[in-house]
């Protein structure tokens, strides 16, 4: 097993008089060439939660370097705030590459639920600068439109979805699905009462049928994903990061 390097509270960006942090985990000893990156976005329905770089330690101990972060909540602010912060923790990387020997062109993103949704909006909204390449999103949202009664979204866009369509179509990444899309791995239990599987399936299905590379898997009797992932989800990440961002 690879030993890791922990690195706590760093600032990427000031907004609002609020520094946010992240933190990173990277192997031991650096490789010779510049890593490729794995960020971990936390998952508390937009309104709570808190980085948690421990989550990457599979991903670390496989020679990604890894970081986790924060950004701002629904009580701090409304979207696209939760979006614009990612966006600049992936600026932040593009800009530190050299110090922290990465390779900026090989960054993947994942997320459990709400971090999910945002790994998969970063996905599909994310271009020049901003745009990654690859993308995990486990028990994720990924239609307001379909989901409108979910408690967590009049927090997020500023009042209930039927009053705000154009800004929950904004941040659905169904929305965004071009041909240029980046890949993406869709993990999602059939019996998920949070999040409900029809979620994944869209996504799944407006990724095929633009000619988008997409791994999807369906796991019969899976409720919600709110805890760290089985080893098996974990495997089936790290093959996938492996072979997009190690290629």
């Amino acid at each position: 097993m690879n030993g890791t390097v922990l690195i706590s509270n760093i600032c990427y960006q000031k907004i609002d008089g609020k520094s946010l942090l992240l933190d990173i985990l990277r192997p031991e000893v650096l490789p010779e060439r510049p890593m490729p990156i794995i960020m971990e976005i936390h998952a508390g329905g937009w309104m709570y939660g808190e980085k948690l770089v421990e989550r990457n330690r599979p991903f670390a101990e496989e020679g990604f370097f890894t970081l986790s972060i924060n950004y701002r909540l629904s009580n701090e602010a409304i979207f696209p705030a939760q979006i614009e912060d990612v966006k600049a923790a992936v600026h932040w990387l593009r800009s530190h590459h050299e110090e922290y020997h990465l390779n900026p062109d090989r960054i993947g993103v994942w997320g459990i639920s709400s971090g999910g949704h945002l790994a998969a909006l970063l996905g599909t909204t994310g271009k020049g600068s901003e745009k990654i390449q690859a993308i995990a999103t486990l028990s994720g949202p990924s239609d307001f439109l379909r989901m409108a009664d979910n408690a967590f979204l009049p927090p997020l866009l500023g009042g209930p979805v039927s009053k705000r369509r154009t800004l929950a179509i904004e941040a659905s990444p169904v929305a965004h699905v071009t041909k240029e899309t980046p890949p993406f791995l869709i993990v999602h239990g059939t019996d998920d009462q949070n999040v409900p599987f029809e979620q994944g399936i869209v996504l799944r299905d407006a990724l095929m049928a633009v000619g988008c590379d997409v791994t999807f898997i369906p796991i019969a009797g899976m409720g919600h994903i709110s805890m760290d992932p089985s080893p098996e989800i974990y495997q089936a990440m790290i093959s996938f990061f492996v072979k997009y961002l190690q290629r």
